[in-house]
C-alpha cells in the first residue's frame, strides 16, 4: 500500500507516493519515456536516499517545514559570522597608514 512522504527541493515541500521506505531510503514510483522505435511511457520504480544534498524525504509536512526552516537559520547564521569577519577586515584596512617616507 502507497504512503505519503514528503519531499523538500529548494523552497518547495511535495507530497509523494512512496511503495516503500527505510530510515535511510525510499522507493516511488517515477514517469519516464523512453523511445524504442516509438514513444511510451513507462512508470518506473525508483529508489532515493531519504537526505540528500538537494531533496530529501519526511513523513510528515511538518518534519520536512522544520528541516527548511532550521536550514536557512543556519544559512543566515553562517553568513552574520561571515559579515562579521569581512567587517573586522574592512576595519582593519580603514586604520591603516601611509608609511612616511
Amino acid at each position: 500500500m502507497p504512503e505519503i512522504k514528503y519531499k523538500t527541493e529548494g523552497l518547495k515541500i511535495t507530497a509523494i507516493e512512496c511503495e516503500r521506505s527505510t530510515e535511510k531510503t525510499v522507493w516511488f514510483k517515477a514517469v519516464s519515456i523512453y523511445k524504442h522505435g516509438k514513444t511510451e511511457l513507462r512508470r518506473a520504480s525508483r529508489r532515493a536516499s531519504r537526505m540528500s544534498e538537494f531533496t530529501c524525504y519526511f513523513d510528515t509536512w511538518d518534519e520536512a517545514y522544520e528541516y527548511l526552516l532550521e536550514k536557512q537559520k543556519r544559512k543566515v547564521q553562517e553568513l552574520k559570522k561571515k559579515t562579521q569577519i569581512e567587517n573586522s577586515l574592512l576595519g582593519q584596512i580603514k586604520k591603516m597608514k601611509k608609511p612616511e617616507e
